[in-house]
């Protein structure tokens, strides 16, 4: 059986997520002496909420849909169960609509959509949701803003040096 304490997810979309693409984590199971479970993604109530001034957090209305309720939307943020992954993990995917801050909270819950939950190992967890593609041509390439900085200052820096070449007089 399946416990909270030794449960954990893992992902780097669990610390940074992507405007307008889907972001995956993994939820890993396990029980009483660390084995690996197979998870069971109807034990786990998985929730996504943008933090805004305008928004608290802590009262959000969230409603289970899908086939199997395997997607959970809270406001306008949902995240979804997609399927086992390696070890017997559950995905999950979410998709932001709004640069800025996400929580996603992982629990056992008694019954889905129970309001009685144990949340796992370090949850909730605090997303930041960077609004960084850029199109370049041929290309789409989602970036963090101090990317982008770093190579506006590179690129910069070479055309500086061009023109100090070019016009070097001696």
């Amino acid at each position: 059986v399946s416990i909270p304490d030794n449960t954990f997810a893992i992902g780097r979309s669990l610390g940074e997520g992507f405007l307008s693409k889907e972001n995956q984590f993994a939820v890993i199971t396990r029980d009483d002496d660390d084995n690996v479970c197979k998870c069971n993604y109807k034990q786990l109530d998985v929730q996504a909420v943008a933090l805004t001034p305008a928004l608290d957090e802590d009262s959000h209305a969230c409603f289970i849909h899908g086939e199997d309720g395997e997607c959970t939307t809270c406001h306008d943020q949902t995240v979804c169960y997609t399927g086992l992954g390696p070890g017997d993990s559950c995905l999950y995917s979410y998709t932001p609509n709004a640069p800025g801050y996400l929580r996603i909270s992982v629990a056992f819950a008694q019954d889905k959509g129970s309001d009685v939950v144990t949340p796992i190992q370090d949850s909730p967890f605090r997303v930041h949701v960077e609004d960084g593609t850029v199109l370049m041509p041929g290309w789409t390439v989602s970036m963090t803003f101090s990317t982008l900085a770093l190579m506006l200052t590179l690129a910069a820096l070479a055309v500086g040096l061009l023109f100090y070449i070019a016009y070097k007089r001696d």
